[in-house]
């Protein structure tokens, strides 16, 4: 594979999640043939091409497969499950102001781009998502924090940044990792992504399982922070039902380090209360 000597202007996080998630489907939907990723360069803007010889989609279906929620049927040529994948795809396109270009003919196969401006390379201290950050972090010393995200560069970004802050960091790509994890040291705080897989629970009824669990050990509360690309009403509904609070994805290392602190107060007024009544089970929402 050749390398590319083309320089952008994006955000490296989200650059991932998004070629991630195109790279995902070609591979999922492709059972003969093959995958192609291409970079080329035109006119001072640079295009990743992420092409398949997959099963392609129906022509009248292009633009559903970016909405939310929406799964096509089994009938449409196997592509039952593209589902918020995609939704996710065109929403960080957008943030990044990175053009998105699908192609397809069903029962030849698909090519989704997505063009950014080319710059040519400085010394720029550009700040990622969640890098490490200077940011004060007294307050979260010796806090230990169990982070869930099946993508290892946001796993790893993340780690980073409450490292940073002297966290206690363990991470999890899911349910039974971070039960694992749980098992061997019981967090303080949990900070889990939504969307965790086909195959996995999604971040709020993880975060039922290890609450569940901690009410069968005995442990304390466990304030948890769901963080999305998602911006739907209902999901919203859903974690303030369950008391999980939600940060929209790209999340700034301030914004996240002031959520972590309002959750540890909250969690210690609660518990302060629970205290009081001679019983925790309504720190529970549903217990």
């Amino acid at each position: 594979m050749d390398s590319s000597i083309h320089w952008v202007w994006t955000d490296p996080v989200l650059l991932h999640d998004v070629l991630s998630n195109l790279v995902s489907n070609a591979i999922k939907y492709t059972r003969q043939g093959g995958v192609q990723l291409k970079v080329n360069e035109r006119a001072g803007v640079v295009s990743v091409e992420v092409s398949d010889t997959g099963v392609g989609i129906h022509s009248d279906k292009l633009e559903l497969i970016f909405k939310e929620f929406v799964r096509l049927d089994a009938s449409d040529a196997g592509t039952e499950g593209l589902g918020l994948g995609l939704s996710i795809v065109r929403r960080y396109a957008s943030l990044l102001s990175h053009q998105l270009r699908v192609q397809s003919r069903l029962g030849e196969g698909s090519s989704f781009s997505i063009s950014m401006q080319r710059v040519d390379p400085q010394p720029l201290a550009v700040e990622p998502a969640l890098a490490p950050t200077p940011v004060d972090g007294d307050g979260l010393r010796g806090l230990k924090v169990l982070v869930i995200d099946n993508v290892e560069l946001l796993l790893v970004s993340m780690g980073k940044t409450l490292n940073a802050w002297d966290c206690q960091v363990s991470s999890a790509r899911n349910l039974a990792e971070a039960l694992d994890c749980a098992r061997q040291e019981w967090p303080d705080v949990l900070v889990t992504d939504f969307h965790l897989g086909d195959r996995e629970p999604d971040g709020l009824e993880l975060v039922k399982a290890l609450r569940e669990q901690a009410l069968r050990l005995g442990h304390p509360h466990l304030p948890a922070l769901l963080m999305t690309g998602d911006v739907s009403a209902q999901l919203e509904t859903q974690a303030r039902e369950a008391g999980v609070q939600v940060l929209h994805k790209p999340v700034r290392p301030k914004v996240l380090r002031e959520s972590v602190l309002r959750l540890i107060s909250q969690a210690d007024k609660g518990q302060e209360r629970a205290s009081a009544a001679g019983h925790t089970a309504a720190m529970y929402p549903g217990a």
